[in-house]
């Protein structure tokens, strides 16, 4: 369980990168994130690494998670990409770089669960 008043990157880094929480992307099965606030949401910014050289994120897409509720992700190897030109079904998928909950102006408190071979 992580409490947290600011911004904090969670999951962040690969095990390639050597980062502090790093995580190898080639053995990551499961992701789970839920917000434990009975009230405030959080903003959760996937950080991705569309050019896939596990030097750092250069995409990313934020998502609301309201109290209560969890961010559910499968491997994130290969595993989510977007594209900002068009509305299309994507099929060349990127890697999960990092993730960054943002409380906003609230403390939060979420759990991560990170399931791996």
């Amino acid at each position: 369980v992580l409490v947290f008043k600011s911004t904090v990157s969670i999951a962040g880094g690969t095990a390639d990168t050597g980062g502090d929480g790093a995580l190898d992307l080639q053995n990551v099965k499961y992701i789970r994130i839920t917000n434990l606030d009975d009230t405030n949401s959080v903003g959760l910014s996937l950080q991705l690494d569309s050019d896939e050289d596990n030097s750092a994120a250069n995409e990313s897409c934020t998502i609301l998670l309201e109290a209560g509720r969890s961010f559910i992700m499968g491997a994130p190897d290969e595993g989510i990409h977007v594209n900002d030109d068009a509305a299309d079904i994507l099929t060349a998928l990127t890697d999960l770089e990092s993730i960054i909950v943002n409380p906003g102006a609230n403390a939060g408190t979420v759990e991560v669960f990170v399931a791996s071979t």
